[in-house]
């Protein structure tokens, strides 16, 4: 195959960590069948913003929001139903933009702040891939207009993690958030979405990746306001040799 997820370190692995937890009409998660707390990269805690998929009781995306104990996490949103022992699925690659987005209006754009606390993506988080697929994911029904898009920038730091690249325009439906041209663009259909549809990024995916510590600025080019929940997703890869 042409590329390699790296998959005995982490983040680049297609492998998804897999068990079964109970749902209660709320943002718990628990009675987890795996300990959230050493299951993650290296043997750490998973981490804030993960994305994950449950056997019912959900919604599309799910989004991790906390780690509370050896058996339990919180969910960015509530769930629809009380279920015990429901399949659940937790997904390695970053998640660029998730717990910050809710219904962002047309022409608004929005920085990375939920990953890891910070929203920041480091080079451990990617694995030096230099290469990634990038797609979003609605979390809720809406229609974007005639060339209706989602665009995102890198926001690299210079300083290992502290400064990034300065934001400085207004972003407006006729302001881009940052004045040159997107890292990538997502078009999306002018038709109904709805929870779990899926659009990749023009051109499929982006190559290359920062080389440092970055942040994610991503505007809203919809032509109208997202939904309450969605999500764009990075998964790095490199070439095999």
């Amino acid at each position: 195959m042409p590329t390699n997820f790296l998959e005995a370190t982490g983040y680049l692995s297609p492998a998804v960590i897999t068990g079964t937890g109970n749902t209660h009409t709320n943002t718990t998660l628990d009675t987890l069948s795996f300990n959230p707390q050493t299951t993650g990269r290296a043997g750490g805690s998973l981490l804030k913003g993960q994305f994950l998929t449950l056997g019912g009781g959900g919604h599309a995306p799910d989004i991790l929001a906390s780690v509370t104990s050896s058996t339990a996490g919180t969910l960015l949103t509530a769930t629809s139903s009380t279920l015990t022992t429901t399949a659940v699925n937790v997904y390695s690659y970053p998640v660029l933009i998730g717990g910050e987005a809710s219904a962002l209006t047309n022409g608004s754009a929005v920085t990375s702040s939920y990953w890891n606390n910070t929203g920041t993506f480091t080079q451990t988080h990617i694995d030096q891939g230099a290469q990634a697929d990038v797609w979003f994911m609605a979390g809720g029904a809406f229609t974007p207009a005639v060339g209706g898009a989602l665009n995102g920038w890198f926001l690299e730091s210079w300083d290992g993690g502290t400064s990034f690249d300065t934001v400085l325009a207004t972003p407006s439906a006729t302001v881009p958030a940052i004045p040159r041209a997107p890292d990538f663009t997502i078009p999306l259909d002018n038709v109904a979405y709805a929870a779990g549809n899926v659009s990749r990024a023009a051109g499929r995916f982006i190559t290359p990746l920062p080389t440092v510590s970055f942040k994610v600025r991503l505007q809203n080019m919809a032509g109208v306001t997202m939904p309450a929940t969605w999500a764009v997703f990075l998964a790095p890869w490199a070439v095999q040799y």
